[in-house]
């Protein structure tokens, strides 16, 4: 048994619960190797993945999201890829580092991915559920640094045991769910709706997290969603109703079809559900 083996539970035959498990460790190997190369003395964990093994969100996640908090960091993508594959390699994974072929604002990165079979070789899955994935099936993970730094964040510097050891710093819960309002309001959905923003906003909303509104301000005043000159809990409500009234409540369900057990899905969203939470809403 290798170490990678006694950290997952590697009895399961499907393969969509063996991949996400995969993913989840990997995750925390990628961490761990941007904190060897002190990342996280000059940028923060931040969005769904970040809730995910911070936070117990119960749901997967695939990326991992990241922002600057120090404005005279020279941000060197190369130095961070080679400190991940080193991190990965030490633990027999052969994995390609790429970068990300299309930039959102001020947002840089690169992917890492591997072959699906190779990697669950690697964590000790049995044959049949290694058998069952497609040969060129790869699992892919996006790294994305937000490099405009913006003001208004607060940080939590936590400390991480199981399964690997490394330091991490992450946004504080307050900010965590200003950029995920931010994301319900702003983000270019197109024909695609994003059901994980939704989910998460529900789950902030329920877990009685406030919200950081000098944050979400900055956010939403840097991507040209507010120009008014005054922000406040009404007008973030009538941002938030806009929003709920067109968002395609089907297109969003499938979307977090892959992300979120059978039993643990919503049977609830539609626009009266989620203008609802407003009234449960709490704001720092």
């Amino acid at each position: 048994m290798n170490i990678l083996s006694s950290i997952i539970d590697t009895e399961t035959n499907d393969l969509t619960t063996a991949v996400n498990s995969a993913r989840e460790i990997m995750q925390e190997i990628i961490l761990s190797g941007l904190s060897r190369a002190d990342f996280f003395k000059h940028a923060a964990f931040q969005g769904g993945t970040c809730l995910r093994i911070f936070h117990d969100l119960d749901r997967f996640s695939e990326d991992l999201d990241f922002c600057l908090t120090d404005d005279e960091y020279p941000l060197d993508l190369e130095k961070l890829s080679r400190s991940v594959i080193n991190e990965t390699r030490s633990l027999g994974m052969d994995l390609e580092i790429s970068p990300n072929k299309r930039q959102v604002r001020q947002t840089v990165g690169f992917k890492i991915k591997g072959n699906t079979r190779s990697i669950l070789e690697v964590f000790g899955f049995n044959e049949d559920v290694i058998r069952s994935a497609d040969p060129d099936m790869k699992i892919n993970i996006k790294i994305d640094i937000e490099t405009d730094v913006g003001d208004g964040f607060r940080l939590d510097h936590v400390y991480r045991a199981q399964p690997m050891n490394y330091d991490c710093t992450l946004l504080d819960m307050t900010s965590l769910f200003a950029g995920k309002t931010a994301a319900v309001i702003g983000r270019n959905w197109k024909d695609r709706f994003k059901g994980r923003d939704l989910y998460d906003f529900e789950w902030y909303v329920k877990n009685n997290t406030h919200l950081n509104m000098r944050y979400l301000e900055h956010k939403l005043r840097r991507d040209g969603i507010l120009t008014d000159a005054d922000f406040n809990g009404t007008i973030l409500k009538d941002l938030l109703k806009e929003r709920f009234k067109v968002i395609d409540y089907v297109s969003a369900y499938t979307d977090i079809e892959f992300f979120v057990d059978a039993d643990e899905r919503p049977v609830d969203w539609d626009v009266n559900h989620f203008i609802g939470l407003l009234d449960d809403l709490k704001r720092d």
